[in-house]
């Protein structure tokens, strides 16, 4: 092959963000140089790509160099990336089967990546993932990194946000250059810090600013790494920058049949063994994250193994507790579980103690309850 031809390929090979062509191309423009007798030149070329290097099954990092020195905020020294290191995948994740099946289509996209590159077409890599906190977002995020083999990185608004003018934007763009850089599933979590609205009248240009930076990089992302971005609050987003994502996916609250598969998933893990059903579990916890029942579970288990009581006992005190801290508390759920404790000890679970417990007054819980069972104590 000419130069000019491996010269071209190179060329291509970079365009798509396919690493592995690019070194395989690389290689073999190395050893016709070698094979002409161009020993000196294909030293130097060796030289120039041996740190790039195999991650993981086809997948190129570049220079070494460059992904071990994180970028940092030039006023603070902090770091502006950190390494996200779990072993989720997406299966360990519970999400709705729509949203389920549209982060299988876009697996399916960067697996398959090189059929569409050959329709000039490329992976989804721009995604918003926008709903309650406690929901997932985060963890569905490395899971999909971690399905794809890449390396994940999330970014340090501590670290990013700057007192002096400008240096925002251009924290923005150091860490969008490391991106493009090193092949990687990037997490812009609470991306609303830095992409709000553009009508605050106190605002002295910074925040557009910020912004317009923010959009620029999102725009020239390269299609070799994937950025997703996550915020609890969507009504505080600039309404341009919807526009720069690829997709838009809406992370809920869990549904009655994914509470039940929550609750599974953390009795088991936790072990804690309960005669409550996990439907009923389910029932009396709308309104709950998976964050909350996780963290329900956890609290319910250090109780149950100091105090040695069943684990219902606590399990359904801690769900109380998290209940009465929602906005929105169903009055009917805290009924609920005020009759499943005074049926597992009616000594202990006077209608004054469970009133302290739910702050539903000991008359109503008295006449609902003995309405509901004939409990006449």
């Amino acid at each position: 092959m000419a130069k000019g031809s491996y010269l071209v390929s190179l060329f291509k090979a970079f365009s798509k963000g396919d690493f592995e062509a690019f070194v395989r191309v690389a290689n073999e423009l190395i050893a016709d140089e070698d094979k002409k007798g161009n020993h000196s030149l294909a030293q130097r070329l060796r030289n120039a790509i041996s740190p790039f290097k195999i991650k993981s099954d086809n997948e190129y990092f570049t220079p070494a160099s460059s992904s071990t020195y994180v970028p940092q905020d030039k006023d603070s020294n902090l770091a502006l990336l950190g390494t996200l290191e779990t072993q989720h995948l997406l299966n360990d994740v519970i999400l709705n089967k729509s949203i389920k099946k549209t982060l299988e289509n876009i697996k399916q996209e960067w697996l398959q990546k090189d059929k569409l590159i050959s329709m000039n077409l490329f992976p989804t890599n721009k995604i918003l993932l926008f709903g309650p906190p406690g929901c997932g977002k985060t963890m569905t995020a490395a899971a999909l990194g971690n399905e794809l083999g890449l390396k994940v990185l999330y970014v340090r608004f501590d670290s990013l946000i700057s007192s002096y003018l400008g240096q925002t934007g251009q924290n923005i763009y150091s860490v969008f250059e490391f991106a493009s850089k090193n092949r990687c599933l990037l997490i812009l979590d609470e991306v609303d810090a830095i992409g709000k609205l553009r009508d605050d009248p106190a605002d002295l240009g910074e925040l557009k600013r910020t912004v317009i930076a923010l959009m620029q990089n999102i725009d020239s992302f390269p299609p070799n790494s994937l950025l997703v971005a996550a915020t609890n609050h969507p009504h505080l987003l600039d309404k341009a920058l919807w526009r720069r994502f690829n997709i838009c996916i809406e992370i809920p609250l869990p549904s009655l049949e994914n509470r039940k598969l929550l609750f599974k998933k953390y009795l088991s893990k936790y072990k804690l063994v309960t005669n409550i059903s996990f439907t009923t579990l389910a029932e009396i916890t709308k309104g709950l994250s998976g964050a909350d029942i996780e963290t329900v579970c956890v609290r319910a288990a250090k109780r149950s193994i100091i105090t040695s009581e069943p684990a219902e006992t606590p399990l359904l005190e801690e769900i109380i507790f998290t209940l009465q801290n929602q906005p929105s508390t169903d009055t009917e759920s805290l009924i609920k579980i005020a009759s499943a404790l005074r049926k597992s000890n009616t000594r202990k679970y006077t209608y004054q103690y469970l009133e302290a417990l739910t702050g539903i007054p000991s008359s109503t819980l008295h006449y609902r309850l003995s309405k509901k069972r004939g409990d006449r104590n």
